[in-house]
């Protein structure tokens, strides 16, 4: 690691003080659609939604997703000890905001099951503290663990899974899955930061109820030299990184020793555009890399939903929006740090 990285990595818990406390705001199927959306500004309340461009959309999200998103988001920031305390004291006072809700935490690990009033199951693992030593060591964890027969994984993320609470964790689960009547609820599982990673593993113990997968700033879990991985759907996995300034969350797309890797659907948030950036090669590492990216999913993600604009576009930059590289573009090409016409 260089000095850069290590005075980035000593500076890491000072940023994210600068994390402010945010409103509350939204997956589930992904309506695919190449036809444009929004192309009359309509009224919404205060706000005029945007005319869109005429580019090709790789898909869109409905309110209906949105809203699964944002409810993902407002666990992840509830249950991530740095932004909002350990929540076994807060059970008790959720239970009040959802039809469902348990919690569960440990020396390192923290994890929630909460049902939403729109009949949604949601299981959401915390990121690591930064003020936990060995709640770090566990994130960094060099050594590999075999998940399924040919998929394996960052050991580090499988031990915080595997935790001294997962029986009750499980219970829960499929208490809340069981919920809905004949047939089982939808399932999101969510998690920010390590969080993410530790999300990606359940949804393989957890394969049977068809999840959904949703990670904030989430470091790379997978090491496909040593298996494929064909028992983990990436189709059903959304992994939100955030841009800013040109800078990528620096979590989400390091350089890693451990020749790990991210599968699933990448979609970039920048904090201005009224569409999710969709680039083409999801296992391409980006850079310039930063750790200010990584503390502002929340605000990011609640500003798409309040705003109110659906369904939202995913695909590439259009034309003059900042990229680094061509396939972050719907032209396919960047030059001098913008998309360009074909």
């Amino acid at each position: 690691m260089n000095l850069s990285s290590l005075l980035q990595s000593a500076l890491f818990p000072a940023l994210l003080l600068l994390q402010v406390a945010n409103g509350d705001n939204d997956t589930n199927t992904i309506q695919r659609d190449n036809t444009p959306r929004n192309s009359n500004a309509t009224l919404n309340g205060r706000r005029i939604c945007p005319m869109t461009p005429p580019i090709n959309v790789n898909f869109t999200l409905s309110e209906k997703n949105m809203t699964d998103i944002y409810e993902a988001s407002k666990l992840c920031k509830l249950i991530y000890p740095d932004f909002s305390g350990y929540i076994q004291g807060q059970v008790e006072e959720q239970r009040k905001n959802y039809e469902i809700f348990d919690a569960w935490g440990d020396l390192n690990d923290q994890a929630a099951v909460a049902k939403t009033a729109t009949g949604v199951c949601h299981a959401t693992f915390a990121g690591s503290s930064c003020w936990n030593p060995l709640d770090q060591f566990q994130n960094l964890h060099p050594g590999p663990k075999q998940m399924t027969d040919n998929c394996w994984i960052r050991k580090g993320y499988f031990d915080a899974y595997n935790t001294s609470y997962k029986n009750s964790f499980r219970r829960s689960l499929d208490d809340c899955m069981s919920s809905c009547g004949t047939e089982p609820c939808e399932l999101i599982l969510s998690g920010y930061s390590q969080g993410g990673a530790v999300a990606v593993v359940a949804s393989m113990d957890l394969k049977h109820y068809n999840p959904f997968v949703i990670t904030f700033g989430a470091p790379h879990p997978f090491l496909l030299f040593l298996g494929g991985c064909q028992d983990f759907d990436d189709s059903r996995h959304f992994q939100f990184v955030n841009v800013f300034g040109g800078l990528y969350d620096r979590v989400a797309q390091q350089i890693n020793p451990y020749f790990a890797t991210h599968l699933g659907k990448l979609l970039l948030l920048d904090g201005e555009s009224h569409m999710i950036g969709h680039p083409r090669e999801v296992r391409k590492r980006r850079g310039p890399r930063s750790y200010v990216p990584h503390i502002l999913y929340f605000d990011r993600v609640a500003d798409i939903y309040n705003r109110g604009c659906f369904p939202v576009l995913v695909g590439g930059w259009v034309s003059g929006h900042d990229c680094n590289y061509d396939d972050e573009c719907d032209s396919g090409k960047c030059a001098r740090r913008v998309c360009q016409h074909q």
